[in-house]
Parts: C-alpha cells; sequence; structure tokens
C-alpha cells in the first residue's frame, strides 16, 4: 500500500511513524493518545497525516504552519515527556501562545487576529481601532466603551411580547426560559427583545425571518404549554413539525428542504444528494458513496475488519453495521417490534426499513442491498452465491459465511451462549453447563436464531444464570408462555431438568383449573372427587409404565366437562345426584348435544358410590365401519409416495404404513429407530411381536429416515430416538400433525386403514395379522368375517346374474 493510501486509511500509524522518528523515547501508546486526543476526528487526523507526511519539520522547526491540529499534538507530546518537539510560534508576535487563527498560510494568537480586525473594521461607536465585542440595533460592531447601556428591563420586555400573545405562561416560567437561552448575558437579552419589538408576529408564525434564538424560544414556550404562540412553518414545504436549522437567503428552512436546494449529482452514484465531500479535484460525494468508499472504512473493534463505522460511541470502540446491535423498538414504517435505528431521534426504523434498494450486479433486479462489491451491490439471493460472502473466522480460522463479530456460526454460537449464562462469577453457571454443552452439539444457526428472538425462554435463562430464577419445573411452570414451553423440552434432552410426562400435568393442570372455577362448594367438591378416583388415579398408573397420550388426556377433558356441565343443570333444576331420577337424565340427555354421553362415567361412579340411584347411560354405540378408500386412488396414492422423490421422506413413510400396514396415526409417530431391523438384504420394521420385512422402496425411505433423525428447526436435541420427531427436543411430531400433512396428500386415517385392514384380513390369516402388524386379534377376525361376507355377497350377486 502507498504512502497517499496510508495517509487516508490508516492516517494514526502515519502520524504514530512520524512522531516516533523525532521523539524516539516516546511510547506508540502515548503517541497514539496524543494523535486521538489532538486530532479527535478521522478527518482531523487525515489533515494532520497529510501535513506532517508533506513537512515532518513542523514538529521542531515553530513555524506556525498547517491546521490547528499540529499545534495541539505537539503540547499533547509536551505532556508526555517529548524534549525535540517545539511550540510553533504566532506569525504576528512571535509568542508561543495558541494559534486559534489564520491569516493567509500562517496561525496567529487571538490578540493579534483582534488586533488585526479592529485595524480593517473600527468601532462603529467611537471610529477607533478597537476591538468590537458587541452588536449594535442595526448590526453594527462596537467596543467595550460603546457597548449599549440603558436602565431597561429587556427581560421584562420579552414577557411583555409574550404576554399579549399568550397570557397563560407564568411570567416565572418565561423568565426561567429566558435566563436559560442566553445564559444570563444581558447582551443576549437585549438582542432577543430587539427582534421581536423590530419584527412583529414573531411569535404568531412570522419566526422564519427571525434568528435562532427567536425560534429557539418560541419551542421552549411551546414546550411550557403556551399553546397560542405559533411555531414558524417552513417557507417552502410549510411543514411545522420541524425545527428551521438552516438558512437560505434571507429565511430559515428546515434541513429537508435546504438539503434537497443544496443537493448536487454525486460523481459516483449519480443519486442527487446533499455533498459529503468531494474528491481531490473538487467532484461531489453524496453521503452513502462516503461511507463505502474503502478508504473510510476503520478497524471495527468487535470483528477486527476494516468496514464502514455504523456506531461510534460504543463502550468497546467503533463497531461495524454487523457488530453493532441497535435496540429494540417499534419501527416508525412497518410497526414491527425489532432492532432499530434512530431510536434517540423519536423516527426508529428497524433494519429491512432502512435497506436501500438497487440494481444487484448479478441478477439485475432491484432489492435491497445485503452486501457491496467492488463492482456493485448484491442482493441477499446473489451475495450468498457469492465467492466473497465466504471469509475466514477471526477466532477459529474456518472459512465460511461469517455470523456477526467476525466469527463463524460454532464461535458466535458459544459468544453467545456464554454471555447469557454466565453468572455472577463470571463463568457459565453450573446448572446451565450441561445445556451449554448440548447447545453447542446442535445446529449452531438454529441456536442462534433462537437467541436472536429475544423471547421469554432467553430471559428465563438469563434469570436462571444470574440465580434470579432456580432451575426446576416448579419455576417454570409459574410462566405460561409457548417460548417456556419449548424452553422447558431443552432442558429436558439437555439433561439439566429431570424427564416428566407433560400429557399427565397438562391434565392435572386443566382439572384443577376447571374445578377452581365451579362456583358451588358441594359440586365442587364432587367433580374433585370424581376426576381424581376415575381419570387422575388411571392416568398416574398409566404414566408410570410409559408417558400417556393425548388422546387419553382429552378422553378425560371430556368426561370431566360433561360431568361439570350435568351438576350445573341439576342445580338450575333445583335437584342434585342424590334427588336426581332417570326420566331427569333423559331429559338432560334429549335436549343437548351427544357429547353429553360423556357424563357416563360421572354416573357410574356415582351410583357405585353410593352417591346417585337407579339411573344410567348406555354405553355409546360404535360407529358403522368407516367408508373405505376407494381402491384405484389407494393405489395411485401409493404408487406416488413410491415413486415421488420431491415429497418429504418421513410423509411418504407414514403415508405408506397407513396405506398399506393400516397402521394409526398415534402408532407411527411413536416408532423409533429400535423398530428398524436391518438386515445383509432386507429392511423389516418391528409392528407386532415379529418384524415385518418390507418391501424395498418402502424399506430404503425407512433407512434414510432412521440415518437422520433430526427435525429441521430443532435445537437441543443431540441424537433424537423418534422416526417421526417434533419441533421440541425430546418429543415426536404431534399426531394433528401428521393427519394435517398426510391431509394434503389426500391421505385420511381411517378410510385408509378400512381399505388396508379388509385387504389384509381377506387374504393373512388374524392371528399373522396380529403377530406382524400388532393388531389384535379380535379386530382382525372381525374385519376377516366382514370381508368373507362381502365376498360372499358378491359370489351370490355373481351368480344371479348368470341365472338370469
Amino acid at each position: 500500500m502507498t504512502l497517499p493510501d496510508l495517509v487516508l486509511t490508516d492516517p494514526c500509524s502515519t502520524i504514530v511513524d512520524i512522531v516516533s522518528s523525532v521523539e524516539p523515547d516516546l511510547t506508540v501508546e502515548q503517541i497514539r493518545d496524543s494523535v486521538k486526543q489532538a486530532a479527535p476526528s478521522r478527518a482531523a487526523r487525515r489533515s494532520l497525516a497529510k501535513t506532517l507526511t508533506a513537512d515532518p519539520a513542523l514538529l521542531t522547526s515553530r513555524r506556525s504552519e498547517g491546521p490547528r491540529s499540529v499545534e495541539r499534538l505537539i503540547r499533547k507530546l509536551l505532556g508526555c515527556g517529548a524534549r525535540y518537539v517545539a511550540v510553533p510560534l504566532c506569525a504576528s508576535c512571535g509568542k508561543p501562545e495558541p494559534l486559534p487563527q489564520r491569516r493567509g498560510k500562517l496561525r496567529v494568537c487571538a490578540y493579534c487576529d483582534a488586533t488585526a480586525r479592529a485595524q480593517q473594521q473600527p468601532c462603529a461607536g467611537c471610529g477607533l481601532p478597537r476591538v468590537t465585542r458587541y452588536t449594535g440595533r442595526n448590526g453594527e460592531g462596537l467596543c467595550t466603551s460603546c457597548q449599549p447601556k440603558d436602565n431597561i428591563d429587556w427581560a421584562q420586555r420579552i414577557c411583555d411580547h409574550i404576554a399579549a400573545v399568550d397570557p397563560t405562561v407564568p411570567e416565572e416560567a418565561v423568565r426561567q426560559i429566558i435566563t436559560t437561552m442566553t445564559h444570563s448575558r444581558p447582551h443576549y437579552v437585549r438582542r432577543l427583545a430587539w427582534d421581536l419589538e423590530d419584527r412583529p408576529g414573531m411569535l404568531t408564525g412570522n419566526a422564519a425571518h427571525g434568528t435562532p434564538k427567536v425560534i429557539a424560544l418560541i419551542d421552549a414556550l411551546r414546550d411550557a404549554g403556551a399553546h397560542a404562540i405559533v411555531r414558524p412553518p417552513c417557507p417552502h414545504c410549510g411543514r411545522t413539525s420541524v425545527t428551521l436549522r438552516n438558512t437560505l437567503g434571507d429565511v430559515r428552512v428546515c434541513p429537508t428542504c435546504y438539503n434537497s436546494r443544496k443537493a448536487v449529482n454525486c460523481s459516483r452514484c449519480r443519486r442527487r444528494s446533499p455533498v459529503a465531500r468531494r474528491t481531490p479535484d473538487g467532484q461531489p460525494i453524496c453521503n452513502h458513496c462516503d461511507r463505502i468508499d474503502p478508504i473510510n472504512h476503520e478497524e471495527c473493534s468487535g470483528c477486527g475488519q476494516l468496514r464502514p463505522i455504523t456506531r461510534r460511541s460504543s463502550p468497546t470502540g467503533p463497531l461495524c453495521g454487523t457488530c453493532y446491535r441497535p435496540p429494540v423498538a417499534i419501527c416508525l414504517l412497518c410497526g414491527h417490534a425489532r432492532p432499530c435505528f434512530g431510536v434517540a431521534s423519536g423516527q426508529p426504523r428497524c433494519g429491512n426499513c432502512t435497506r436501500l434498494r438497487e440494481p444487484c450486479l448479478d441478477c439485475g433486479r432491484t432489492m435491497p442491498v445485503k452486501a457491496r462489491t467492488a463492482n456493485g451491490p448484491l442482493c441477499e439471493t446473489c451475495f450468498k452465491k457469492n465467492p466473497v460472502s465466504f471469509k475466514t473466522c477471526t477466532r477459529c480460522g474456518t472459512v465460511e459465511r461469517l455470523r456477526h463479530h467476525g466469527l463463524c456460526h460454532r464461535c458466535a454460537c458459544d459468544q453467545e451462549l456464554t454471555v447469557l449464562l454466565t453468572g455472577p462469577d463470571g463463568a457459565v453457571a453450573a446448572p446451565l453447563m450441561q445445556l451449554h454443552s448440548t447447545l453447542m452439539a446442535s445446529n449452531h444457526v438454529r441456536v442462534l436464531d433462537w437467541l436472536r428472538k429475544r423471547n421469554t425462554a432467553v430471559s428465563v435463562l438469563r434469570e436462571i444464570a444470574t440465580a434470579e430464577c432456580s432451575l426446576d419445573h416448579a419455576s417454570l411452570d409459574a410462566r405460561t408462555d409457548k417460548a417456556v414451553e419449548h424452553l422447558r423440552a431443552v432442558l429436558v434432552a439437555a439433561g439439566s431438568l429431570p424427564q416428566r410426562d407433560e400429557q399427565l400435568v397438562a391434565a392435572e393442570r386443566w382439572i384443577a383449573a376447571a374445578v377452581a372455577a365451579i362456583a358451588d362448594p358441594s359440586d365442587r367438591h364432587t367433580i374433585q372427587a370424581f376426576a381424581t378416583w376415575t381419570h387422575l388415579t388411571r392416568l398416574r398408573k398409566d404414566s408410570r409404565r410409559k408417558p400417556i397420550t393425548a388422546g387419553q388426556t382429552v378422553s378425560a377433558r371430556r368426561s370431566v366437562k360433561a360431568a361439570i356441565d350435568f351438576l350445573a343443570w341439576l342445580r338450575t333444576e333445583g335437584l342434585n345426584l342424590e334427588a336426581v331420577g332417570q326420566r331427569d337424565l333423559d331429559r338432560w340427555l334429549a335436549c343437548g348435544p351427544t357429547t353429553r354421553q360423556y357424563a357416563r362415567d360421572l354416573v357410574l361412579w356415582a351410583v357405585r358410590t353410593k352417591r346417585a340411584t337407579n339411573i344410567s347411560i348406555p354405553a355409546r354405540l360404535k360407529n358403522s365401519p368407516t367408508q373405505a378408500l376407494d381402491e384405484d386412488q389407494r393405489r395411485e396414492i401409493t404408487h406416488r409416495l413410491l415413486g415421488d422423490d420431491h415429497l418429504d421422506a418421513r410423509d411418504r413413510v407414514a403415508g405408506l404404513l397407513n396405506l398399506l400396514y393400516a397402521q394409526p396415526f398415534s402408532v407411527i409417530i411413536r416408532l423409533t429407530a429400535d423398530h428398524v431391523v436391518v438386515r445383509e438384504k432386507s429392511v423389516l420394521l418391528r409392528l407386532g411381536k415379529e418384524p415385518l420385512e418390507l418391501p424395498p422402496e418402502l424399506g430404503s425411505l425407512l433407512q434414510q429416515i432412521a440415518a437422520d433423525r433430526r427435525r429441521d428447526g430443532q435445537i437441543g436435541q443431540i441424537d433424537a430416538p423418534w422416526l417421526f420427531p417434533g419441533i421440541r427436543p425430546g418429543q415426536h411430531l404431534s399426531h394433528i400433525t401428521l393427519a394435517a400433512r398426510l391431509k394434503r396428500l389426500g391421505i385420511r386415517s381411517l378410510p385408509s386403514r378400512t381399505a388396508a385392514i379388509r385387504e389384509l384380513t381377506a387374504e393373512v390369516p388374524a392371528a399373522v395379522v396380529n403377530r406382524l402388524l400388532g393388531i389384535s386379534t379380535s379386530t382382525a377376525t372381525s374385519w376377516s368375517k366382514r370381508s368373507l361376507n362381502a365376498a360372499y355377497a358378491a359370489e351370490v350377486a355373481r351368480r344371479s346374474d348368470l341365472d338370469e
């Protein structure tokens, strides 16, 4: 890299090298700190580097040339113990005073500058060549001796003008505003009063022709409740919601109108925009092109790369757009709560609404710009395909698309998890160490996306890490957010929480809430006893053998709800369980929906426990066999599932098991890798007591899903046992979700199972069906008889046709 390039890209190092050659005893850190104090901005450091590169002797020659930052740097270096640099002397008096002013190419002290100005413009009052420190009513310069002197209370004059427009504002509040604005300087108060007297209408909307002090006074009065005071509209656009900060001609205008009048065509992007800077040959450059210019890139304190700086007030130093995380706010444009820029200004805008739209270099579409190359901008789709998107991780050296802070996905995941899970002692909290290891073994992209959502689960993890919340099921039960339920599954899968039957817990919660909602104490006691001894006891017993299913909890809820409705009806009729008769019970059943049949469990329990007598609800009649799926349609769907590789492999396997082997969805979703038996030339599936050999096509699909048991979007599960994993780690897919997915393929569980079991029992003995498919012998026998009856009826019909 050439020296001119270094002056622009790394001016601080350039200055350090030059000073080190003059002051070898100073450390690099001392020189660098002095440079940053003498030239705080990047532009000032560039100017200083350019000057010292052209003439390094300015550090020792005492010549008063160049920018003032040369003098400031020398004074800072002397404060650090420099021995060879020398403070420049005033070009007029030759004294080593501060040199804030310039005369031609030389710098002079403040006294010499004021004396020269007095010679050029004498006092308008006495005519002598004196320094003019005050301004007369007509703008003339006056010396200290000729300054306006009177005994007028100018603050009272201002109060009178304001009271004439809006008498509701207290005079004490007005005086406080005047004192704050003028810093208690009499000539400022006098000048403000002159403006109000000489230009009538300033307080009623004509302040665009006034001074900045008048506009500031109006804004302060409006904030204090002076609604009769009119904020001046912009003379060009007419808006009153913005402060008139700029001057065009003899009027003050809003920044938008000022920028639009001063805008020119950028020499690079050709857009019409205000000038941010000019090239050495005077060509204008807009702010956007100035920011993306590589010579203006700085080292980001987050990722360590040279990039455009988005945030400078970070405690760690300047940050690029990738490393900077703006605060969350409601976006002014889209209305969503997202990380937004411009929050301090009161006009927050999220990244999607802020991103510029330009023609993509590769595809040509006008899209939001994801990244910029040396040849032009790229949209998000084309950026992912471009080699420029791959960079080296600053921590581990992996080459991939970096996530943020110059880190790859793994390093970024480790960093964010460590920050989130660190306790008060500065290390990852002991209860969460296993969770940290499990998440690091998961899909890093999914974990990072989950952490970025900043939902309740992330807040709970922070509270656990800082010991504000204990790590147990009871603490999580106090939160009803779905995100916390997902976190519970992650913690259980990681081994940080003991496993429990969530369906049983859900049933217990629902029953407790339903009982608590009953107003009558007697009915509440009855339902509590019924639900406990009829349902909860059975569910808890079943749960000790294996986790209960969603169907079991639904059945219990239906029964309890019907029982509550029945007791409520009895209360309205002036009856109770002891007094209710069969006629009353039949009347209740006849006047309501069929779901009232589910109160049968309550009636049986009440009769058994002597709470009621001589009443009963007959068992629900079994529905007639479901209409079987049409054979041609079944064959067509089967061929599609076997041959269409574009379909999801799990959907294909589940559909084929339902269509060919009459397996219900509740059984399919609970299949694990242990149910699959792979032999040398075949694949078997254990559905019954003996494994069933599958057709080669289905066996290949089953091997495929058994080898990859991770669910897209799932986190916290290293090795899921389920062939059909759910979105929550450690849990299988729900039968409702599977039914919805297969419905899109034309598969409904009961019609498909009916067709399959009818065909199987017609060809295979019931005992074999039971042994291979797990279908009970009684069910298989029943279907076998139906198949034989159907075959006999078909044969009779055929013979009748022949006789005719």
